[in-house]
């Protein structure tokens, strides 16, 4: 006994001190804005999927801008399925970087789970960091009350089952110590209940009160209902024992496990019937066979002498089937939420899955021993003791079991919230008769080749649109000389229509002509999109002591410009290019502009040819951080625009 003890003992021990963050298990899996996603228009909501439902009532989420003021939303509001929200954002929401902070209750286990993630609305793709999984996602520990509660919770619900059993099948006679193992079962599982109400309470840092009054608290609620139903069906059953009041105390105990099996990690699932049922069925054969074994050992002491040993052979034969359906259902449960072998040593809720399956090992042999040795033997007095070590090692069973509930499975580790999104820029807009809501997403968003996503939406009711075809015409204003090119899109579900092509060819602002084609009639839209090339990283050369700064600014297809600004104080200065080809020699500029400008004021200044791809301007500059920009055409007729900043002192 106290080596089945100390085993225990070192198995949660080494749970604790392994395990990852537990709790909640409501995961972000995607948001629009997406994590890091760049935005020309602010958007007038944000909506969240989760990988649970949500209690609406226990969540929150918060946006600070970037100087880490709060942005006043609205509330949350369900979008579609339980699992997903929408959050409402100001209409003056202004260019900027903006943080989410995202707090949520699962509504089905009642866990809480927080992260965050970022997204700009007209700013630079250099400004936005994102968070690199989406989520940063923080679990709370499980606390020692909600693993004693679930562990009090289990021996009650097992315990009322066995004396059902005991009643219906076992002795069927009364037993001298039923009404105190019956009254003391149903206290620790109303103990046990209770300290999980605490325990979730604390976990979402809410009172008592204000739990219970939540969707979670309902779920709560239902299990004290089933639980007091039972103690009120088991006292009949004492006062007045029989198959019927037996039979109800049995139907009412095996109602109360199964709302604990849809509050748990299986309820979570997208297709709760299936992982429900066996999760049921696991807890079900566990009560048979744990809560029947409390019962055979003070029977085995309070009934009638020449009862014991039928008794105790009826009892062999309903748990041998019960230990089929714990191992089978247990099996089952395992594999969907451990995973991976490699799973089962590396996570907190793999060894305590493999503590699991070791103490039930041990219980397995003890009960092959009872059924094969002392039962035909006759040997009742060593079967105690048997037994007990049993509902010793079934202690452990129990509580690896009330820790495991608060660990995350593995299997929702590896698809713990959404992959990195690339960089993408999303642009909105409505028909003139506001019929259609359009959304376009250019993936990366960047001169060059591009992935094309339209989701056109009813305006009124946001329904998804149907359509017989959706082109888009791109031009850029700015740049006749690019031209026009359309792309026709494929549908690729209700409402979304996709499609890849390089009409994006330069950085700029571009007009995107939408020609949705529908059954009756089409609907036109016009919207413009900013395609930014990527920064230049430009390299400094220190021009020492008297002399100017170089900068050298890359500008593509291994070409280069070498700018200064001479002598760089206040005063009369000379503003110098030189471009260069991917030789190392002068590249040919036909025309170039260049231009200064200092605090939102642009001055534009007169080049003058030096050489072929040498220019200089003369500019009077005040002391302050100026721009710089030089914008050329070569002689093949490319445009190229190189800028630098320097402080003028």
């Amino acid at each position: 006994m106290r080596r089945a003890l100390l085993l225990v003992g070192l198995i949660a021990l080494g749970v604790l001190a392994t395990a990852p963050g537990a709790g909640g298990h409501a995961l972000l899996e995607s948001s629009s804005p997406s994590d890091g996603e760049l935005l020309e228009a602010p958007p007038d909501e944000m909506q969240l999927s989760f990988s649970e439902p949500l209690d609406l009532g226990l969540s929150s989420v918060t946006v600070v801008d970037g100087s880490g003021t709060e942005v006043e939303t609205g509330g949350l509001e369900r979008v579609g399925s339980e699992r997903e929200v929408r959050v409402g954002l100001p209409q003056d929401l202004g260019d900027g970087v903006y943080s989410v902070s995202w707090r949520v209750l699962s509504r089905v286990d009642g866990h809480v789970t927080a992260g965050a993630f970022t997204f700009g609305v007209g700013v630079e793709a250099s400004e936005v960091t994102p968070t690199g999984d989406g989520t940063e996602v923080e679990y709370p520990s499980p606390t020692p009350t909600s693993v004693a509660g679930r562990w009090g919770f289990y021996w009650g619900l097992a315990t009322l089952l066995g004396g059902a059993l005991a009643g219906l099948f076992i002795f069927r006679e009364r037993v001298r110590a039923a009404a105190w193992l019956l009254g003391a079962g149903w206290l620790v599982g109303v103990l046990g209940l209770l300290g999980m109400l605490v325990a979730e309470a604390e976990a979402a840092d809410i009172g008592l009160g204000a739990l219970l009054s939540s969707d979670r608290g309902e779920i709560l609620l239902v299990r004290g209902a089933a639980l007091l139903a039972a103690g009120i069906v088991g006292a009949v059953a004492l006062a007045r024992p029989g198959r019927v009041a037996w039979g109800v105390l049995g139907a009412v105990t095996l109602a109360a496990m199964l709302v604990h099996a849809y509050a748990g990690h299986a309820g979570a699932a997208r297709s709760p019937v299936v992982p429900v049922a066996v999760q049921w069925g696991h807890i079900v054969a566990v009560g048979v066979w744990v809560g029947g074994l409390a019962w055979l050992l003070v029977g085995l002491v309070g009934a009638d002498p020449g009862s014991r040993g039928p008794a105790a052979s009826r009892f062999s034969g309903i748990a041998t089937w019960a230990i089929l359906v714990v191992a089978l259902t247990g099996f089952l449960r395992a594999w969907s939420e451990v995973g991976s072998l490699g799973d089962l040593f590396d996570t907190g809720f793999g060894l305590a899955a493999v503590g699991k399956v070791a103490l039930f090992g041990g219980m397995l042999a003890l009960g092959a021993y009872n059924r094969f040795r002392l039962i035909p033997s006759g040997r009742l007095p060593t079967m105690r003791r048997t037994v007990g070590a049993e509902l010793t090692l079934a202690v452990g069973v129990f509580g690896l079991t009330g820790l495991m509930a608060g660990l995350v499975p593995p299997s929702q580790l590896q698809e713990d919230g959404p992959s990195p999104e690339p960089q993408r820029v999303v642009v909105e807009g409505s028909d003139f008769a506001t019929t259609v809501r359009l959304r376009l997403t250019a993936t990366p968003g960047t001169p060059g080749p591009n992935t094309f996503e339209a989701r056109i939406n009813d305006y009124d009711t946001g329904e998804p649109v149907e359509a017989n075809s959706v082109s888009l015409r791109f031009s850029l204003p700015d740049r006749p000389d690019v031209g026009t090119t359309e792309l026709a899109l494929e549908r690729a579900e209700a409402g979304v229509w996709r499609g890849q092509g390089t009409n994006l060819s330069a950085p700029g602002t571009w007009r995107i002509g939408v020609l949705i084609q529908q059954a009756a009639d089409s609907v036109r839209l016009e919207l413009e999109l900013e395609a930014r090339g990527e920064e230049p990283r430009i390299q400094v050369i220190d021009g020492g002591p008297g002399q100017p700064d170089i900068y050298v600014i890359p500008l593509g297809e291994d070409r280069t410009v070498q700018a200064y600004v001479d002598p760089g104080t206040a005063g009369r200065n000379e503003v110098h290019y030189t471009f260069f080809d991917a030789a190392g020699g002068e590249l040919p500029i036909e025309e170039i502009t260049i231009s200064a400008a200092l605090d939102g004021e642009e001055l534009e200044l007169e080049p003058r040819r030096l050489t072929t791809g040498h220019f200089v301007a003369t500019a009077e500059l005040e002391a302050g951080a100026w721009s710089f920009t030089a914008e050329a055409t070569t002689e093949e007729g490319t445009v190229v625009t190189a800028t630098f900043e320097e402080e003028i002192e």
